[in-house]
């Protein structure tokens, strides 16, 4: 039970800030349209894209590793987060200049 937890409390931790940056980066009249798309996303790959693969994958191990297919198929997907930790490191790279940029842009410009 504390790992699960631990994992979620953790596996968590990208989500206000990615909302705070899209807020951020959106003009004032688009904030809603920017949070719906961001959000829309979100759900469509992790929910959406998410339990498919792992099943597509759990499918095409089945006739290798047997009853221990869905196991690794679930680690395999969970691994996936990878690429999520890598997208963000390289974001930051760029986050403070498009802050600032959307910051000081013409409010017209933003909406």
């Amino acid at each position: 039970m504390t790992m699960t937890v631990l994992t979620t409390v953790v596996g968590s931790l990208w989500v206000a800030p990615s909302y705070a940056i899209v807020q951020n980066l959106a003009g004032p009249y688009m904030r809603a349209i920017a949070a719906a798309i961001f959000m829309m996303i979100v759900n469509i790959v992790g929910l959406g894209l998410g339990p498919y693969i792992t099943g597509l994958l759990s499918d095409a191990l089945t006739p290798m590793m047997g009853p221990r297919a869905l196991a690794v198929s679930l680690c395999a997907v969970t691994m996936t987060c990878a690429v999520g930790v890598v997208s963000f490191l390289l974001a930051t790279r760029t986050v403070a200049a498009d802050m600032d940029a959307a910051e000081f842009a013409p409010s017209g410009a933003r909406t």
